[in-house]
C-alpha cells in the first residue's frame, strides 16, 4: 500500500485483486440480469417468485463458495468480508422469501 503522501501510481493491483475482481463481477452478474429481466410491465409476480427462488439457491451456493476460501486462505480479510456479505445477502433474501410465501398472491401465481 502506498503511504498516505504517495500518489496513487504506486498503488497497483496484483493477480489476487485481479482474481478478486473477477469473481465479484461472476457473482454481481445475476443480479444485473434479473434487474433487466424484472423491468417493465410485461411481468407478473409469478416471474419475481421465480426470481427469488432461483436467488435463494444461488446465494446458497455464493456464500458457501466464500465458506470454502475463507476456510483455505485463513489469513484473507478479503474471504471473511465477502463470506459475511454473502450471507447477509442469503438471509435478506430467506426474509423475502418468507414474506412471499406468507403472502396469498404466492399461490395465486
Amino acid at each position: 500500500m502506498p503511504k498516505h503522501d504517495e500518489g496513487i501510481e504506486n498503488d497497483t493491483l496484483i493477480n489476487y485483486h485481479w482474481f478478486l475482481l473477477k469473481k465479484l463481477s461472476s457473482i454481481l452478474q445475476p443480479f444485473y440480469e434479473a434487474t433487466i429481466y424484472g423491468q417493465g410491465h410485461k411481468y407478473t409476480l409469478y416471474h419475481w417468485f421465480t426470481i427469488i427462488d432461483w436467488f435463494l439457491r444461488y446465494l446458497f451456493d455464493v456464500k458457501e463458495d466464500f465458506k470454502e476460501l475463507r476456510e483455505k486462505y485463513g489469513d484473507s480479510k478479503e474471504y471473511t468480508y465477502l463470506e459475511t456479505s454473502a450471507f447477509a445477502s442469503w438471509e435478506k433474501c430467506k426474509q423475502y422469501y418468507k414474506y412471499a410465501d406468507k403472502s396469498a398472491a404466492y399461490y395465486a401465481a
